[in-house]
């Protein structure tokens, strides 16, 4: 009976001191994730390889592509022995094209794109003294009618406004399809073509690793900037002449002072696509603030300044402009003729100059940026 009695109060006593034979598992010490931290060198250089890389350099492979398609184009429509309005519409849609790839690029002007001149003869505009009308008539008049006598002759006859000059005619009997001298304008359509075509492919070999590789003097701030910052502030220069081409000259001088406005200010009235090229270079400066998606402003501002409050409000006045854009329903050449569309292009360019402030004061004291300012000379 003790036996028994002890052999209870010995099991009583196990259980109580948990005398079980479970294992206890260790906690599991969950460490924090490593985050990586550039230095200010560092996410510049990050910028700028992101912006040569997914926007600058595709931008212009683009501008080739649609320059090639409508080359191609040009000839085909140009060989039909009866062309019709349908065919010149084709024709026509790929300017658009080619035209718009161009406006894409219109936020940076550095590098191969100021060397001969490239940049204005791409697109001479504003044309205050009929450069592209008497840069096309000496081309009509030109024997033989190559692209190197396009390349040889005055700005305004070489590039896309010439084009537009061509494919959307003052006058009716100037007319592609039924115009007495069809063929020379034909001929002139497909030089300038050609001509662009190569202006196109210099580019891209002038940002070009086994060419002229302004790539490397880009990102590294070497050749024409003094260093990476220099590149980045020579790169918002650009930035911000474009937005005050965008509200003084593409909307401010087409306004007017009163209706009907001043049509032949519009950039490009022949074809009323003034509009669609505002569209476009909202749409590239965006691109250049984002760096598409790879590292851009914003990231900068969040890494090196932890200034999230203030990417989200340029995120917020760029979602603005875009939204104050959707609103104008007709070509701007319609929209200056009447009240309610010179409001809302009048609400548009208050938008565009809302997204200026931001970036003109606090983006660039929080940086610490020094790009130029007021840098707009008429293009």
């Amino acid at each position: 009976m003790k036996q028994l009695l002890l052999v209870m109060i010995s099991t009583s006593l196990l259980s109580a001191c948990g005398g079980s034979n479970k294992v206890e598992t260790p906690p599991v010490v969950v460490e924090p994730p490593v985050v990586v931290v550039k230095t200010k060198d560092q996410a510049m250089a990050a910028v700028l390889v992101a912006l040569a890389d997914e926007v600058i350099v595709p931008s212009y492979q683009q501008l080739l592509a649609h320059s090639t398609e409508f080359e191609i184009a040009a000839t085909r429509f140009c060989s039909l022995s009866n062309s019709a309005q349908s065919d010149l519409d084709v024709l026509r849609t790929s300017w658009l094209n080619l035209n718009a790839s161009w406006q894409s690029t219109r936020p940076t002007k550095l590098g191969p794109i100021f060397k001969e001149f490239r940049y204005s003869r791409l697109q001479t505009w504003p044309d205050n003294n009929a450069a592209v009308a008497r840069g096309i008539a000496a081309l009509l008049a030109t024997n033989p009618i190559t692209a190197q006598a396009v390349a040889q002759t005055q700005d305004g006859g070489q590039g896309l406004p010439a084009l537009e000059y061509l494919l959307y005619p003052d006058q009716a009997g100037q007319n592609m399809l039924s115009a007495p001298n069809k063929s020379e304008r034909c001929l002139v359509t497909m030089a300038v073509a050609a001509n662009i075509k190569s202006i196109a492919q210099e580019l891209v070999d002038g940002w070009s690793a086994s060419q002229g590789n302004y790539r490397e003097q880009y990102i590294q701030g070497s050749g024409d900037f003094v260093s990476p910052q220099d590149a980045i502030e020579e790169q918002l220069t650009n930035w911000f002449e474009l937005v005050e081409i965008i509200t003084d000259n593409k909307i401010g001088k087409a306004l007017g002072v009163l209706p009907p406005g001043v049509l032949k200010n519009a950039e490009q009235f022949r074809s009323q696509s003034s509009l669609a090229n505002i569209k476009h270079n909202l749409e590239a400066l965006e691109q250049v603030y984002l760096a598409k998606n790879s590292y851009g402003f914003d990231d900068y501002l969040i890494e090196i300044h932890q200034a999230q409050s203030l990417d989200t409000s340029i995120k917020g006045a760029f979602a603005e402009v875009f939204e104050a854009l959707e609103k104008i329903t007709v070509p701007l050449e319609e929209a200056i003729v009447t009240s309610e569309g010179r409001a809302q292009l009048k609400a548009l360019s208050n938008k565009v100059k809302a997204l200026r402030t931001i970036m003109a004061s606090d983006f660039v004291q929080t940086t610490g940026f020094n790009p130029s300012f007021n840098s707009n000379d008429g293009d």
